[in-house]
């Protein structure tokens, strides 16, 4: 099997490309079934799976890319791909070495693969793309500064991930409070199943997750909201009860303010695909 460079190739149809500043933006379609072959890209990227889905391959370990999966990808990673049976549409984001150059600081955190549903994340995503679509004076400045945030993001989930490996407990506890959605459940009753001290639990979450057992829990809530936003047509106040909220007032507002717009617009954006 032949080890192919690529650059600004991805083996599939362009529909609509455009260079801003120092980023080459590509919309890029897949038909089905596509297997593409070991190879490397010399440019960074970031990709949003926009519609069906594939998986990619580096060594021995699978990531599986659905609709709504944004990932990061650094230069020179070798890696194959198999497009799903429904096909694939990505939006692309290629850093060009000149804009690199400029945040020599970013490859000390940017220097692995990051792969997310995050809904921050590919609400950030989507709304590059909306702009991608938008030609007019202010859309580059638009552009740069959706692209920053993103990398931003992308930057401190790789930093999160080279730290130390959190307690076979903790691991554990961190799952108990994810698996509990739309329940909520106390510090105490997770500490008691896992058994260590509530303070304790409370003081090493943090430590380890750098967010409160709160904060982390209230993050994949809103999360949860924003796969069904973006997948399906449940009503906001249907939305809110499954994630364990009492009135939709109250979803909206925690969700304003963690994603800077309302969950009618996220789900404007992120279905104007």
């Amino acid at each position: 099997m032949s080890l192919n460079r690529i650059d600004s190739n991805f083996h599939g149809q362009v529909l609509t490309s455009r260079s801003v500043g120092g980023f080459q933006l590509s919309e890029i379609t897949f038909e089905p079934d596509v297997s593409i072959p070991l190879h490397w890209h010399e440019r960074s990227f970031v990709s949003l799976v926009m519609r069906g889905g594939y998986t990619e391959t580096h060594g021995i370990r699978k990531f599986v890319r659905p609709t709504s999966t944004l990932a990061f990808h650094p230069p020179a990673l070798m890696h194959a791909d198999q497009i799903h049976k429904t096909g694939a549409r990505e939006f692309i984001c290629e850093f060009k070495p000149i804009w690199l150059a400029q945040y020599q600081m970013l490859s000390t955190f940017l220097n692995r693969p990051v792969d997310t549903r995050s809904g921050m994340l590919v609400g950030l995503g989507a709304r590059l793309y909306h702009e991608f679509h938008r030609v007019d004076p202010i859309s580059p400045l638009v552009i740069e500064g959706l692209i920053l945030e993103l990398i931003g993001e992308l930057a401190r989930q790789n930093t999160k991930a080279r730290g130390r490996v959190a307690p076979r407990w903790l691991k554990q506890a961190k799952e108990i409070l994810r698996s509990a959605l739309p329940e909520r459940t106390s510090l105490i009753t997770v500490s008691t199943v896992v058994g260590v001290h509530p303070v304790h639990l409370a003081r090493e979450f943090r430590r380890y997750y750098r967010c409160t057992a709160g904060e982390y829990v209230r993050r994949i809530s809103i999360d949860h909201a924003c796969a069904l936003l973006s997948g399906s047509d449940v009503p906001l106040a249907e939305i809110a009860s499954r994630i364990g909220y009492s009135d939709q007032s109250h979803f909206t507002r925690t969700f304003k303010r963690l994603m800077r717009m309302t969950p009618t617009q996220y789900r404007a954006v992120v279905r104007a695909r």
